[in-house]
């Protein structure tokens, strides 16, 4: 039966006493390094002089189980480094790889993990290791992976301004180099987390956002400080944890545990901050790309009809929008005098599905009207002009009727209830 919620003192290799099949969801594991760390006087340790076809055997045992366990759309993380024995490198991640992939796991990515610092050891041949790998692997392909919940605006260069069509509005995918700080030992507030390999909360955390929902089941085979597993806890999932160092057990519920808690308390409010920031960042990318949008429509329409007295007035369908994470919905009125209606509608058609207009994303609803009617459409309406050909910093002016009436710039002007105030303040590379 599951011990669900519990860390258990338990070998890895007996994990199936304690997880039912296809329940756990993701596992999030680092195994014991092989010959480098002893984690305590344990004859059953795993790596530590051990011969390593032994290790090899044993941390395929564990992962067999874990297989066993996991749910189809289930992940497993693992957090692995190289070694070094007698003068030669062995690079354990690939032939870790590929025994997990002997058992049925598909792998998926690699993510170098840069740790930011590390205890300052070396040896001949080799620089002070600050970084150790992170191998995904799946058990189908029909696995959970939420990239939107980690995706960036914090690094967004400027430009996005200019071409936000280039631009996910939830912002963009991470690299697969993290650089994330382990934790320093002796800062805990209330008590030391006696472990060589701590995990940062911060690491675990973006794991069980790609990877899960709130009540899924997270694993951990070698829980030792236990670090997954609270963080877990904290994220409203489900969790199950063993080792085979009772203090590592009694210290996870005495001392790990409630740390990790009133740290998520911080956190969990920066990650709600950042939530609304996306949020605010997604419905600005896309008005930004509904107004350029419409600039490019009258590039279009000036270079088919060589004529320059279309009127363009871009409104957003505020009722169907009000509760929309991303407002797709607005329409794109083109005010015409001496153009034939059937024709220009004609030719629009052939347009909307074309490139570039169809990079865009964008389905917006199009009607020709005469000029006399445009100041209609904009009674009520709390409206902006874009001029000289810029579909950003707008222009509010005292009374629009009297700025179409004398606009004499070269790109025509165009109306609409989107308001981007912001500057262009870098160009791209």
């Amino acid at each position: 039966m599951n011990c669900i919620d519990q860390y258990v003192c338990l070998d890895a290799r007996e994990l199936n006493k304690v997880v039912v099949q296809s329940s756990v969801q993701t596992t999030i594991t680092s195994p014991p390094y092989f010959g480098t760390k002893n984690y305590g006087e344990n004859p059953l340790q795993i790596g530590w002089k051990q011969q390593f076809s032994n290790y090899l055997a044993d941390l395929k045992r564990v992962f067999q189980q874990c297989y066993n366990a996991t749910a189809d759309t289930g992940t497993l993380w693992v957090v692995v480094d190289t070694y070094k024995r007698q003068g030669r490198l062995h690079l354990l991640p690939l032939e870790l790889m590929e025994l997990l992939e002997k058992i049925g796991w598909i792998p998926q990515d690699v993510v170098i993990w840069d740790k930011v610092k590390n205890l300052p050891y070396s040896s001949k041949g080799q620089f002070r290791n600050n970084f150790e790998y992170i191998l995904l692997l799946s058990k189908t392909k029909d696995f959970k992976y939420y990239i939107d919940r980690v995706r960036e605006i914090e690094t967004l260069k400027e430009w996005w301004i200019k071409y936000p069509e280039r631009y996910n509005p939830r912002g963009k995918v991470p690299e697969n180099i993290w650089r994330i700080q382990i934790p320093s030992q002796g800062t805990w507030s209330n008590g030391h987390i006696q472990h060589l390999c701590p995990f940062p909360p911060e690491l675990i955390e973006r794991i069980i956002l790609l990877s899960t929902d709130e009540d899924d089941l997270v694993l951990d085979p070698f829980a030792g400080s236990g670090v997954t597993l609270a963080q877990a806890k904290c994220m409203k999932r489900k969790f199950i944890g063993c080792d085979i160092y009772q203090e590592y057990v009694d210290r996870f519920n005495s001392v790990v545990l409630p740390e990790i808690e009133r740290r998520w308390l911080t956190r969990a409010a920066v990650l709600r901050r950042k939530a609304i920031q996306q949020k605010e960042f997604s419905r600005l990318i896309t008005s930004l790309r509904k107004l350029k949008y419409s600039f490019v429509l009258m590039k279009k329409l000036i270079a088919e009809f060589e004529i320059n007295y279309f009127k363009l007035l871009v409104l957003e369908d505020t009722e169907l929008n009000k509760d929309s994470n991303i407002p797709n919905e607005f329409t794109i009125f083109i005010a015409i005098d001496k153009l034939n209606k059937d024709t220009l509608k004609k030719w629009l058609m052939k347009q909307l599905s074309r490139r570039p207009l169809s990079k865009y994303e964008l389905s917006p609803s199009i009607e020709v009207i005469d000029n006399n009617e445009l100041l209609e459409h904009i009674k009520g309406r709390d409206c902006a002009l874009y001029s000289d050909g810029k579909f950003y910093g707008k222009v509010t002016p005292t009374n629009i009727n009297a700025v179409l009436s004398t606009y004499s710039g070269k790109f025509p002007p165009i109306i609409s209830d989107i308001h981007i105030s912001k500057k262009l303040s870098a160009e791209p590379i």
